[in-house]
């Protein structure tokens, strides 16, 4: 799909939502209609849990146990369900649904990483544009999201060949980077808490490039905040629930 048109049309939805399975939050979304289309900027704005966070959740594929709910939902005309937007969709920060973030209590060390098949960033993205024959090479990948130790070949140099969960502060962009390896058209949130550091990590002045590249190359960017003053000098649309 080059390009998306998504219409959603009442849609009344219970999600638990979760972030980096440190815990779970359950998010619930009222008759929500909405439109969106390729290479814009979407802020969600609503105080508290009043549903932002459930639809960025919804809107990566990530609520099969609602299932019914996609009933609302229409990709480019045709009736959406969970496993088209596992296809076309990246959740920032736990990258895509090919490799979902995994706790990281299961694989503190190479034996384990192996066991559960806990691919690093460098390999997840090499994967993606082979899965999607994208255009870019790993290296022009690694360069536009401004990955560190790509010339590098170990983790212990190299931020990049370590697992999605040892990025730090790079996780933001490193699972952006994963999704546009695989050809992804819709990038979504979680849920922009005001007081913690990660609301910076993805929309603060300097990160706000890579938000930016995305709309560029005509994706969907779906980001839940609070309120509007974080958003209103840079997203193209502002939906408040």
């Amino acid at each position: 799909m080059s390009s998306l048109e998504i219409n959603i049309n009442q849609l009344n939805c219970r999600v638990e939502c979760s972030l980096f399975k440190y815990w779970t939050m359950l998010d619930e979304i009222n008759n929500f209609s909405s439109h969106f289309e390729s290479g814009k900027i979407y802020a969600l704005v609503g105080k508290g849990w009043n549903g932002g966070w459930a639809l960025s959740y919804f809107l990566t594929g990530r609520s099969e146990e609602n299932e019914r709910c996609y009933d609302s939902v229409y990709v480019n005309g045709e009736k959406a369900n969970s496993l088209l937007f596992r296809k076309i969709a990246c959740y920032i920060g736990e990258g895509v649904s090919e490799h979902p973030f995994q706790s990281i209590k299961r694989y503190r060390n190479k034996f384990t990483r192996k066991l559960f098949g806990i691919k690093t960033v460098a390999e997840q993205i090499q994967q993606g544009i082979l899965f999607s024959n994208n255009r870019y090479s790993y290296e022009d990948v690694a360069a536009m999201f401004e990955l560190t130790g790509v010339y590098e070949h170990d983790e212990r140099n190299g931020r990049v060949h370590r697992p999605l969960a040892y990025q730090g502060n790079e996780i933001w962009r490193a699972s952006m980077a994963i999704g546009f390896a695989y050809g992804k058209k819709v990038y979504a949130a979680p849920l922009m808490m005001p007081n913690k550091d990660w609301l910076n990590y993805i929309i603060g002045d300097y990160n706000r490039r890579y938000i930016e590249l995305l709309r560029s190359h005509n994706s969907i960017i779906i980001i839940p905040v609070h309120n509007d003053q974080q958003v209103k000098n840079w997203a193209d649309e502002i939906i408040y629930l």
